[in-house]
């Protein structure tokens, strides 16, 4: 007794059109790396490029903190200035940023800055007919600016003088040392003030 009937197992024996079946599921899984790559290439530049402005807005924030009369509306104001100015329009590469947030914590002096993004999915598109991925980067930065008091002491003896003077004489206050001394005291304080007008 055979255990198939004769015309299934000619069904069996017969190897014609095998090549095509074997394309076909080669071709379905080259579409799926493909999308996959694709969409993995895509995730990666579209996330350093906006974790580039959130790490920028972040900072921002934390640094408006420290400015006389800041409140939580102005940091939050200032974060998101500084992403729109570093990703104008609501869309990079295709994907559609919303939502942008600027939490502050008034205690360490930290702002966190996060933003909805959400772009086509390729590989989705093709697996199951889901084309969005999302996802919702983040930046913390932290800024306290150091308070620091700064003292010169300057020389004014008689060696500071063109011509030294007697021991009863008034110490000078003019010379060409008198008046280097106070030309760079002077570029040191405008260097300072420029730095942090602060």
């Amino acid at each position: 007794m055979q255990p198939y009937p004769p015309h299934f197992r000619a069904f069996l024996d017969d190897s014609r059109g095998a090549i095509a079946v074997i394309f076909g599921i080669i071709l379905i899984v080259l579409s799926l790396t493909t999308g996959l790559s694709l969409d993995a290439a895509r995730i990666s530049n579209v996330s350093s490029r906006v974790q580039a402005a959130l790490d920028a807005a972040a900072l921002a924030g934390a640094k408006s903190m420290d400015l006389d009369g800041a409140t939580t509306a102005s940091v939050a104001e200032m974060s998101e200035s500084v992403f729109k100015a570093h990703l104008p329009g609501d869309e990079v590469n295709g994907a559609d940023l919303s939502d942008f947030t600027a939490s502050t914590d008034w205690n360490s002096h930290t702002v966190v800055a996060r933003v909805n993004v959400s772009m086509q999915s390729v590989f989705g598109a093709i697996w199951n007919g889901s084309s969005n991925l999302e996802f919702a980067p983040e930046s913390t930065a932290s800024f306290r600016s150091m308070k620091l008091e700064l003292a010169l002491v300057v020389d004014l003896t008689g060696s500071m003088c063109d011509v030294a003077p007697a021991v009863t004489d008034p110490p000078c206050t003019s010379g060409a040392k008198l008046d280097a001394l106070k030309s760079a005291a002077k570029d040191m304080v405008d260097t300072l003030f420029t730095a942090n007008p602060a």
